[in-house]
């Protein structure tokens, strides 16, 4: 059976709806603007590359990050093999739009940028902080690149990509194949465990987000960096303090999810979040799950909301 598979994708389509846009930004180009910029970092003159490029660097300087970053201009630049701006660009964007929708495709593209410039350190620890910090449904992915950076990382072992998603899968099924339920069904050292993360690179922009107390997608945001820096129980925390706290759906989904991929950074495995996942009842049922998951004996209601809880 594929990993993918077993990962639990509860509240997944509701997640993609409510977390796509988490922050609202005060100065927004015009179209004629992103359209240029567009045209020069796409094109082929270097010179009009790196006026897109310094004026993309402006706009995310101001807070404004754009979906077309990851989507269209990073790629591009990655084609071009310009490489230091890509990782320049990619972690100004994780440091002003650190929501999940923005963080988990920038971590990747980090990650792939570091493989493609042969640094297999360096790109395995990018691959874990995006294994930390990207969506819960986008966790195969996620192991099919930490498995990919392990490979590069230590060649030594050949069969170190195969005993990673090996021990992933195991994580995630016991031996009647269901759909693991407790943390027992996890390895007692995971690989993940081995691979360190420099947190550092991460820090100021910690300390900007910290400040922001008032909104769920701020607090949100906090963890997200939080988990990229490996300090998953930091996250979890934060997380909790959102989920109990919840007085809308967005809240509410923000801290469930953001749980869940707190006990992933935790563990290195998927055997936890996924008992979370089922033991929780969602607030508002997925259209399509790619795979519906199982539901507790007993599934436990949604906290009571307290007297004042964040805003939307």
């Amino acid at each position: 059976m594929k990993f993918e598979r077993t990962v639990k994708f509860a509240f997944a389509t509701l997640f993609a709806t409510l977390l796509s846009a988490t922050r609202v930004w005060s100065a927004t180009p015009s179209q004629a603007d992103i359209d240029q910029m567009t045209a020069d970092i796409t094109g082929t003159n270097a010179a009009g590359i790196d006026s897109g490029v310094s004026t993309l660097r402006a706009d995310i300087k101001t807070g404004w990050v754009s979906a077309n970053l990851w989507q269209t201009w990073l790629p591009a630049l990655v084609k071009d093999k310009r490489y230091d701006d890509v990782m320049d660009l990619s972690m100004l964007g994780i440091e002003n739009r650190p929501g999940t929708e923005a963080m988990g495709p920038l971590l990747e593209i980090r990650a792939q940028t570091l493989l493609a410039e042969t640094k297999a350190d360096e790109a395995l620890s990018a691959a874990k902080s995006y294994y930390n910090a990207c969506a819960y449904r986008d966790t195969a992915k996620a192991v099919d690149l930490v498995a990919q950076c392990l490979a590069k990382s230590r060649a030594t072992d050949a069969e170190i990509g195969r005993k990673f998603r090996s021990e992933q899968l195991a994580a995630s099924l016991p031996a009647d194949g269901e759909a693991a339920v407790g943390p027992t069904a996890a390895p007692a050292e995971p690989i993940l465990k081995s691979v360190t993360i420099d947190g550092s690179i991460y820090n100021e922009a910690i300390g900007t987000w910290a400040a922001k107390t008032v909104h769920a997608a701020d607090r949100g945001a906090y963890a997200n960096l939080l988990l990229a820096a490996d300090r998953g129980k930091e996250a979890e925390a934060v997380f909790r303090e959102v989920f109990l706290s919840a007085t809308t759906n967005e809240d509410y989904v923000i801290g469930a999810e953001g749980i869940a991929r707190a006990l992933r950074t935790e563990d290195g495995t998927i055997a936890r979040s996924n008992a979370w996942l089922a033991s929780i009842e969602p607030i508002a049922k997925p259209a399509t799950p790619a795979t519906p998951a199982k539901p507790a004996a007993k599934p436990a209601a949604k906290p009571a909301a307290p007297a004042k809880g964040n805003g939307p």
